[in-house]
């Protein structure tokens, strides 16, 4: 997705969050939102939302910090007391895109958000073990999408790698980002898994057990 598309649409979820915190206000509730991501956090911060929002880092967190509701007075005997109007709260969860395995010609195919970094890793690693079960010769990771990928991702594709090498496999990455094609030459990293320019190549060549530099 292009930065100035991706921009657009984090300030479209910024305008309703805003509306739905001057909402929730208007109703005498409280929004809380449950983000882990800094770039989200500070989108939030810059737009101000940090200061109508109820901020946490967890849902736990974010239910932890919920007021209790307000206490009841007993009214005179023989008559009911007006029920007083109790505090609601809305909770809300950011969740980032994951990374959904799709089968294309028979090859299990890993999708690759924009950015791979230590908070998303282990969505890597639990999709490649999904992609893994898959009876294949090979794995593809599609990161023609992903911008950014930092060493808890390397890490995780490079235990794709070793499980799918020990059983007689193969993975294959299908990168186009320029600093993502970087930092793989950097770390040697294309020298044990091939790296194509695209999805489609990666899915043409037949798999090969032994990692190499894939046709670019």
């Amino acid at each position: 997705m292009p930065v100035a598309r991706r921009g657009l649409l984090l300030v479209l979820a910024a305008r309703d969050l805003a509306g739905a915190a001057r909402h929730a206000a208007g109703r005498g509730t409280s929004l809380h939102v449950a983000c882990a991501r800094p770039q989200t956090r500070q989108l939030l911060w810059v737009a101000g939302l940090d200061r109508t929002l109820r901020l946490a880092r967890t849902l736990a967190e974010a239910l932890q910090a919920l007021p209790p509701p307000p206490a009841r007075r007993p009214g005179p005997p023989g008559r009911h007391s007006p029920s007083r109007p109790r505090l609601e709260v809305t909770t809300m969860t950011m969740t980032e895109p994951g990374f959904p395995v799709r089968i294309t010609c028979g090859v299990p195919v890993v999708i690759a958000p924009e950015e791979i970094d230590i908070t998303n890793a282990g969505q890597l690693r639990a999709a490649l073990l999904r992609a893994a079960a898959r009876p294949a010769a090979a794995l593809v990771v599609d990161m023609t999408r992903t911008r950014f990928c930092d060493s808890a991702g390397l890490h995780a594709l490079i235990g794709a790698y070793k499980r799918a090498r020990a059983e007689g496999r193969q993975v294959r990455l299908a990168v186009t980002g320029p600093q993502v094609r970087r930092i793989l030459a950097l770390t040697a990293l294309d020298r044990l898994i091939p790296v194509y320019a695209s999805l489609d190549h990666a899915l043409a060549h037949p798999p090969a057990v032994t990692g190499g530099r894939g046709r670019r």
